[in-house]
Order: structure tokens, then sequence, then C-alpha cells
């Protein structure tokens, strides 16, 4: 019992010839034949939607670019214009929008208090249920057992 498989085959097994039979009900629960989708029940309901309490903040920067040449940057002590090119600042993020915001200006999603998802009916117990199948058990062919394992010979 200490191995997997076993040194000794099991004593039954099943048998190879046994079938379900095509009438045997396996399935436990089934949905509540009485059951119906209540009327109210919107199965097309967004399951978040925008704030309807949310208002756009009045510093919002509707026009602002998201991102703006660094003002703090300046050209290398090294930078040659004929050689180099014009020099450009890199580019970074608008500070005026981290503080104000900055773009479209859309309201923040809530969840939806009226959605309820896919309607499905309750589960109840089947009434032909009959249990899991199993096929039945036969002596095994190849059954033998061996009291002393540790003595096999190499």
């Amino acid at each position: 019992d200490d191995f997997t498989p076993p040194v000794n085959p099991p004593k039954e097994i099943d048998d190879p010839d046994d079938k379900k039979p095509d009438d045997w009900v396996d399935t436990a629960k089934i949905d509540d034949p009485e059951a119906s989708k209540p009327d109210d029940w919107d199965e097309d309901a967004p399951m978040m939607i925008e704030d309807p309490k949310a208002e756009k903040p009045e510093s919002w920067l509707d026009d602002a670019p998201l991102q703006v040449p660094d003002p703090e940057a300046e050209p290398p002590d090294d930078w040659d214009e004929e050689e180099d090119g014009e020099w450009e600042a890199p580019i970074v993020d608008n500070p005026d929008c981290k503080e104000f915001g900055c773009g479209e200006w859309k309201a923040p999603q809530i969840r939806n208090p009226d959605y309820k998802g896919k309607w499905t009916a309750p589960k109840v117990d089947n009434p032909e249920y009959k249990g899991e199948w199993k096929p039945k058990q036969i002596a095994n062919p190849g059954y033998f057992s061996d009291e002393q394992p540790h003595a096999m010979a190499p």
C-alpha cells in the first residue's frame, strides 16, 4: 500500500466488458423546470456605467497637451547646432495635467446597481438521478500476492 503503482496488483478490477446503460442518469442536479426569468431581469444591462453624480472639475484643461517638452531641460554644453542640428528638449508628461487634469474628460465608471448578469435557473435535485455509475468488479486474472517484495531477484 506504500507504493504507486503497488507491488501487488488489486484482487478485483473494473469489468472491461461492463458498459454504462444508455438510460443511466448520473446528473445529480438539473435546472428547475418550473423556474422562469423574472420580468424585471435585464440581461443586457451593462456591469459598469458612468457615475451620474460625477462632474467635470472647473479647472480641467480640455485643450492642453498630455505631453510637453521638458521646461527644465537644457542642451548639453558640447551641443553644436551646426554639427548636431537644432536641440529639442525631451518630452515629459504635462505637469499641469497632474495638477488639474487634461484632455477629454470622462466620468468615472461605477458598478451598475441594475446589473444582474445572465439569468440562470436555480438547480434542483434530479428525481431520475441514480448515482455515479461504476463498472462491476471482477476477479483480476493477473492477480498475485508477493508477501516478500523486498526479496526480488535483480
